[in-house]
């Protein structure tokens, strides 16, 4: 075991425990004597024990992120072949150019397939240049899911007419330039027949973005601490659209990319869980984007993604998904879900403390002095360890302050769990960062 994993498992224990100690003392040394104050007291220590359970999940589940990845491949396995595809929309060429450029120029032999739902002719001209194939469709229904499918009904069509059969797509949001590893250091997880999905991280080059992997981000916890968690029995990643391959075989047996909600991803994925299939994480950086530049555009993104999270939740009936999860799976798509109310979470958070205040009960015996210490003294031990748990991946005042500013979201999703208003896919909008460039909407 490495320094890293000792520290997290350090952290993590002591997390949990300047917890649990805090609220050993709260419950056997400062409780009132009884009454009105003592009720007070007992909801105010009910509220304090809240993260107990999160914490101990957290530990269980970061515990170990250590995966093993196959070796680099020089070609694909043995009989399948390989498609790359681009879904597009409206980005101008200065996004577009160098994501169809990279996707052609990687090894090994493979197709290289522009989903175009624009229908715009210098695509398809740039297409031709590069040496890539230029799709369109007549009916532009389902968004980026809908375009996806399209390019799988061709496949088939084209395989029954004797044409060669695609085994493998590799998908690349339109602004994701691949790096000349990604086909050959994933193509070899394909080795294992049950394997349905390989999903890599997403790394992003907008440095000074709102949304950037730096100390104002969130995806580089996401994608090095949360995603390689999940590399373990009985769970396994769901797949975030881009830096990814799916195995054709695999989507034709669950009905194709999901359509029902707007996060078709991750539907797709519960899709494959449900019958059987297995999904992979490769930690390794191999391809990079654009990240949502300003805060409007990451508050559309979160947006999106937490109702189309409400959806999925309503539609599977996560709460009742075990029969056909195992457990770490059911845990991590019902909390994974459920996580985006976290917006009403932090208005109680905010709510209880003020109306204990306003009830004048007492709610401790110990002095202000001693309470203080005790609480400071929780407070910053498990700020410590779960900042060592989650392998420094978090920087605590921005985190904060990212919890308050996306309450819009949480209270959005709310409101679609008790009105079931129709949702339609949303863009975020991103332009490749030049100065005075003005930001283009895309479906990526």
């Amino acid at each position: 075991m490495g320094g890293a994993a000792r520290m997290a498992h350090i952290g993590g224990i002591a997390a949990i425990g300047s917890l649990v100690i805090y609220l050993t003392w709260r419950l056997a040394f400062t409780l009132p004597a009884g009454g009105w104050n003592l009720t007070v007291a007992l909801v105010l220590v009910v509220f304090e024990a809240l993260p107990l359970g999160g914490l101990i999940l957290k530990a269980i589940t970061l515990w170990n992120i250590d995966s093993h990845a196959p070796p680099p491949v020089n070609e694909a396995p043995v009989g399948q072949k390989v498609a790359v595809l681009i879904p597009t929309y409206n980005e101008p060429v200065e996004v577009l150019a160098p994501t169809i450029a990279a996707a052609c120029a990687l090894e090994p032999a493979h197709q290289t397939w522009v989903l175009d739902d624009g229908d715009r002719e210098w695509v398809a001209d740039m297409c031709a240049a590069f040496g890539a194939r230029y799709v369109s469709r007549p009916q532009h229904d389902h968004a980026k899911a809908g375009n996806m499918n399209h390019a799988l009904d061709l496949m088939a069509a084209e395989e029954e007419a004797g044409q060669e059969r695609i085994d493998i797509i590799a998908v690349l949001d339109c602004d994701h330039v691949p790096l000349p590893g990604f086909l050959t250091a994933t193509l070899g997880w394909f080795a294992d027949e049950e394997i349905a999905l390989v999903q890599g991280p997403q790394a992003f080059y907008n440095s000074g973005a709102f949304d950037d992997d730096g100390i104002s981000g969130e995806q580089g916890m996401f994608f090095n601490v949360l995603m390689p968690a999940r590399n373990s029995a009985g769970a396994g990643p769901f797949w975030c659209g881009s830096t990814s391959l799916p195995r054709v075989k695999a989507l034709r047996e669950v009905g194709g990319v999901a359509t029902e909600t707007i996060t078709e991803d991750m539907h797709t994925t519960l899709k494959l869980i449900r019958v059987g299939w297995k999904t992979v994480y490769h930690h390794q950086t191999l391809a990079v984007g654009l990240a949502p530049a300003t805060a409007d555009q990451y508050l559309l993104q979160r947006r999106r993604w937490g109702m189309g999270a409400m959806q999925i939740l309503t539609y599977e009936r996560l709460w009742a998904a075990k029969s056909w999860m195992s457990w770490r799976n059911f845990h991590e798509y019902l909390n994974g879900t459920l996580w985006w109310l976290e917006g009403i979470a932090t208005l109680v958070a905010f709510l209880i403390p003020m109306l204990v205040l306003v009830s004048g009960a007492q709610t401790s015996t110990a002095g202000p002095v001693e309470f203080l210490i005790a609480f400071v003294a929780m407070f910053c031990t498990r700020l410590w360890g779960s900042k060592r748990l989650m392998r420094h991946q978090i920087h605590w005042p921005t985190a904060f302050a990212l919890r308050i500013f996306r309450v819009p979201v949480g209270l959005a999703c709310l409101w679609w769990l008790v009105s079931r208003q129709s949702l339609e896919f949303q863009v975020t909008p991103r332009a490749q960062p030049t100065h005075g460039s003005a930001a283009a909407p895309h479906r990526c």
